[in-house]
């Protein structure tokens, strides 16, 4: 279009020259192309007359080809769209219509307050009574075919033609519109039972419908199969007839990925939304939200809803009331649905809507956006004057109307628009036409073809710093606009996907993670962050900060230490405040290292009309300062151990049920040590107390069960103690008589057991070791297999006191044999490795070492 304005008119030929998306200044200054439309600052030269120019910042709103304002329509037209179905009632065998096709895409012209006789009808030779039976539903897929359903709202209890169900659906395909069986649904002979009323999703082709009959929720592919039902309230009693007032589904509404229907019984008006998975499939049982209380009117019956196409206003008309069944209009403000406006149907005596509401298509009409009602006793005319009594559908301006008063002699009746069904208004005895109250069915207006041109993709990669793609995170998609909300899991590539959504819209994207909550922390993360905060070592990564941030308030502090430490012991599994991922839009990233605060962890895409497929978040582990978290089950899962250990010892002896232990623990090697952890579990002792010696483990020991201790000691320093120094003790009372050297021993069940030495600070092992009259104990021990739980590889590992055949033993939780294997096991340490094809089950599976007369067995995980 061409910018019209003072001083601004362009030429004809410099409009013709352009396109829909071009306007040209007068003075043939340069134009412009916009890419986006919408509202745009434009800088312009505007000629004074005067031999200078001055310049101006002019704000413009471009106006589509449609005749409305804002982004280009996306709209494409068919050769019905605009048109309206709506359906009625018939007599038994009388072959009359039981639904019509009117041609109202130019409403512009259609006179107000009279019969729009110009309003052409078309009768598809099917859509007949004693063809197809009673119809009230209707809904149109994105190919204009039409979808006809059952009911006896109407009241008669007519039984369906021969081959049909009172639970039938028929599809109606252009330009012949002949009804074909398409769906049945399970109805028996109850009045007034039937389909409440269906709806069209076109974003996944297909179709969900109400059934009266057992209060469910439909879902039905575009081929006319039931996939799966939903039952919002109580369970179907598996009665035959129409379920009962609070149980019947009427109305049923699609906006986005959002089911709405309404529950009305003697104590409720509500509205219910329910969500769809990123598939379109039902969410599981109970997954049904209120979002409107107390709904106004007092009809038992809500039989339709409908949204604008903005999603921004709700539509919901009643049925069953004489002179008091309203439509009401919603309009959404913040995610919460508020009452608008009520809209009059009828005459100017009560409330007549007849249940059927829909958006008009606008199209090229420059007359104002409309809806359309179904309703009984319309007055056109002024009423008690000249008016006659009209049965079918009312026209009303979108920003309301209002009912005819004696006072003004105004109203609806001269505003809106009306189109009599059947066009007969006067009895045989000249009195005015009642004969078709309560018999007005639904209406329904054909919309936009589907097509991919107003269809988009946003996807992306969820990758740590370094690549490495994250997976199942759940990645969430709002958009306001579309009232939409849609969710989705990362792959193990850390890659996601939405299709199927609505261009021009404004989305909003983001990644939540609360789960693995362990992955990637140590008694390492401590002890850097620990020097970070004495400024010993301070974080030169933005990265590292956020990651530090355990209690999440924007610094790091001690605060974020106690947490921390308490999650490597076990004592709590997850961080109060604060998720186990964070994720940031990578293209904004980090961009200060010392305050990365606030993040940015949403993506906005607003206003375009293309795929977006590069959209990508970088993902921080929080706790993990040294970035050893494993992102996906792709990524290698190795141990990052040397072969050194930090040998822990202890004094073994023989002790007695009920006597009480102090075990003083030193250590030959403690040697530039920055910290260690470990789990050590207890069998036949309880623990009493843990107190610190050389050095302070005051606060880093817990007890997350009644058999497990475990240590995360941190130091910000090297630290050297001699190996005749007791590093600390613990004291145990024994249960049962036994050697202290069963009571206890050290693995890595909750807290892997592994050490920090030296300058680098190496990973190394730890393990515990028991002496007898000075020497170390060399009897049959069985140690925790080592890592555990394991995804590729893991080793079991057992002391023996003499060279022997022993054999090891993996058994299912249900105590069946996975796997056995033979060996010739020698005096001291050994270790067999067990790769995944060893072990054909997945969780806990036991093994069992044995040799003579030394048996013992613990458990370990496998994960996929």
């Amino acid at each position: 279009h061409y910018f019209k304005g003072a001083g601004l008119d362009a030429t004809a030929a410099e409009y013709n020259a352009g396109n829909a998306q071009r306007w040209v200044p007068s003075y043939r200054s340069s134009a412009k192309i916009f890419n986006k439309p919408g509202v745009v600052d434009v800088n312009m030269s505007v000629w004074d007359g005067k031999l200078n120019t001055d310049f101006c910042k002019v704000t413009l709103t471009l106006v589509d080809n449609q005749g409305g304002c804002g982004p280009t329509s996306t709209c494409n037209e068919t050769a019905y769209t605009g048109m309206s179905v709506a359906t009625c009632f018939a007599l038994r065998g009388s072959g009359e219509p039981v639904a019509v096709i009117y041609d109202t895409r130019n409403y512009c012209s259609a006179p107000k307050g009279k019969d729009w006789t110009g309003a052409t009808s078309i009768h598809p030779e099917s859509w007949k009574e004693d063809v197809i039976g009673q119809v009230y539903g209707i809904t149109m897929d994105g190919n204009d075919n039409v979808y006809l359903a059952s009911s006896d709202v109407y009241g008669y209890d007519y039984a369906p033609p021969s081959g049909y169900t009172r639970g039938q659906i028929f599809k109606a395909s252009p330009p012949a519109f002949t009804a074909t069986a398409f769906v049945s649904l399970p109805v028996t002979k109850s009045l007034l039972n039937g389909i409440g009323n269906i709806v069209y999703d076109k974003v996944n082709n297909q179709m969900f419908a109400t059934n009266l009959e057992d209060g469910k929720i439909y879902r039905i592919s575009s081929s006319g199969t039931i996939l799966d039902t939903y039952d919002p309230f109580n369970a179907d009693n598996g009665v035959a007839g129409i379920a009962e007032q609070a149980e019947q589904l009427w109305g049923i509404g699609l906006q986005g990925n959002k089911l709405y229907f309404a529950r009305i019984s003697g104590s409720e008006r509500s509205v219910y939304s329910l969500t769809l998975t990123s598939s379109g499939s039902f969410p599981p049982s109970g997954s049904e939200v209120k979002v409107i209380q107390n709904l106004p009117g007092v009809t038992p019956k809500i039989t339709d809803i409908t949204f604008s196409k903005d999603g921004k206003q709700m539509l919901m008309a009643e049925r069953g009331g004489a002179h008091d069944s309203k439509v009401m209009l919603y309009t959404n403000a913040n995610n919460t649905w508020q009452f608008t406006r009520y809209y009059y149907v009828g005459a100017g005596i009560g409330e007549n809507t007849a249940g059927g509401v829909a958006f008009a298509h606008t199209g090229s009409q420059s007359c104002g956006d409309k809806i359309f009602a179904t309703g009984n006793y319309m007055a056109a005319g002024i009423l008690n004057v000249d008016s006659l009594l009209l049965y079918g559908i009312q026209g009303i301006n979108v920003s309301g109307n209002k009912v005819y008063t004696e006072a003004d002699n105004n109203g609806n009746n001269k505003t809106d628009l009306f189109i009599d069904f059947d066009g007969v208004y006067l009895n045989a005895d000249g009195s005015l036409s009642t004969e078709q109250k309560y018999q007005i069915g639904d209406v329904e207006v054909f919309q936009c073809k589907q097509s991919t041109s107003n269809i988009m993709a946003i996807g992306g990669e969820i990758a740590t710093k370094n690549g490495n793609g994250i997976m199942n995170v759940e990645v969430k998609l709002q958009s306001t606009q579309a009232i939409m909300e849609k969710s989705t899991m990362s792959d193990q590539s850390g890659n996601y996907l939405f299709k199927n959504l609505p261009t021009m819209v404004d989305f909003n994207i983001k990644g939540v993670k609360r789960d693995d909550w362990m992955n990637g922390l140590s008694t390492l993360d401590l002890v850097l962050i620990q020097r970070h905060i004495l400024g010993i070592a301070k974080f030169n990564d933005g990265f590292k900060m956020v990651a530090a941030d355990v209690n999440n308030d924007q610094k790091v502090t001690a605060s974020d230490l106690v947490i921390l430490r308490k999650m490597i012991l076990g004592i709590i599994s997850e961080f109060p405040n604060n998720d186990s991922w964070r994720f940031i839009d990578a293209q904004t990233g980090i961009t200060n290292n010392t305050t990365p605060w606030p993040l940015d962890e949403e993506i906005n895409i607003n206003d375009v009309d293309h795929d977006m497929m590069d959209e990508k978040f970088i993902g921080i582990k929080v706790g993990d300062v040294n970035l050893d978290a494993v992102a996906s089950s792709k990524s290698t899962v190795g141990d990052n151990r040397t072969s050194n250990s930090l040998r822990f010892e202890a004094e073994d002896k023989e002790v007695k049920a009920g006597e009480v232990v102090t075990l003083d623990v030193t250590a030959a090697n403690f040697a530039e040590i920055f910290g260690y952890q470990f789990t050590a579990k207890l069998t036949g002792a309880e623990l009493l107390d843990v107190r610190s010696g050389a050095i302070n483990v005051e606060e880093s020991y817990g007890m997350p069960s009644t058999n497990t201790l475990t240590m995360s000691y941190a130091s910000d320093k090297a630290v050297n103690v001699n190996s005749n120094e007791v590093l600390f003790t613990i004291v145990l009372k024994a249960k049962e008589s036994g050697r202290i050297s069963n009571m206890i021993a050290v693995g890595s069940d909750v807290t892997r057991s592994e050490s920090y030495a030296g300058a680098e600070m190496t990973t190394n092992k730890l393990e515990m070791n028991f002496r007898t009259n000075g020497e170390v104990s060399e009897g049959f021990v069985l140690n925790q297999n080592e890592p555990n739980p394991f995804k590729a590889t893991t080793v079991v590992s057992f002391n023996m006191p003499a060279a022997a055949k022993t054999t090891i033993t993996l058994t299912d939780v249900t105590g069946k044999v996975v796997n056995v294997k033979h060996i010739d096991a020698v005096k001291g340490m050994n270790k067999v490795e067990f790769n995944r094809n060893d072990v054909p089950v997945s969780g806990v599976v036991y093994y069992t070492v044995a040799s003579g007369e030394f048996t013992a067995t613990k458990a370990m995980i496998v994960i996929e």
